[in-house]
């Protein structure tokens, strides 16, 4: 079991609760000593409930509330998005570096150490962070989008696998393209924006 932020002495189980309170209330999120406890607080209760993409959108969500709290109004669309990718080229980059280093490793028939794997996967985490915020800017059911992805990706084993040179697992004979665009018709609301997942 995971310990929770107050576990680890970030704030204490009561001010963890209080900050929450105060958040679920709509105070204003500057009456806190900092902006990070207000955010810390929801994202405890979050970590609570379990399912990371679940957690994960509950905190970009978290993070807009005060955003919009802050700024009187959430930043326009284009920005949201011009921000996202330049997180990701970001985090990308990061990733990127790791993969190299052990890469190289892997080339010496030498393990990758902990410490390395650790940094991967972080960088990995902050890649597939980057793209939840988007798709929520965009109002993008991420995760039914994700597991429709994967069985269509299921259906390239149909008939056997083909592979290419590198490796890559290539589309077979049998291969269905995912309905993502019948995927978000179901999802719009009726103000042509997807439902929140």
């Amino acid at each position: 079991m995971r310990p929770t932020l107050a576990e680890l002495g970030v704030l204490s189980r009561e001010e963890w609760l209080k900050a929450y309170d105060d958040l679920k209330r709509g105070c204003v999120i500057g009456s806190y000593d900092n902006v990070a406890s207000a955010l810390l607080a929801d994202a405890q209760a979050h970590f609570e409930r379990g399912g990371e993409v679940k957690q994960t959108l509950d905190w970009h969500d978290a993070v807009a509330k005060a955003k919009e709290r802050a700024l009187g109004k959430l930043p326009p669309l284009h920005e949201q998005l011009r921000l996202a990718g330049k997180l990701l080229d970001e985090e990308i980059g990061e990733l990127e570096l790791e993969l190299s280093q052990a890469q190289a490793y892997a080339r010496r028939g030498r393990e990758i150490p902990l410490e390395l794997k650790a940094k991967l996967a972080k960088e990995a985490a902050d890649v597939l962070f980057v793209v939840m915020q988007a798709m929520y800017a965009l109002n993008i059911p991420f995760e039914e989008v994700y597991n429709s992805v994967l069985a269509s990706n299921w259906s390239k084993l149909n008939g056997g696998p083909v592979f290419r040179e590198d490796g890559k697992l290539l589309k077979g004979r049998w291969y269905w393209e995912p309905d993502v665009g019948g995927l978000l018709r179901r999802h719009q609301g009726g103000d042509g924006q997807c439902e929140q997942p």
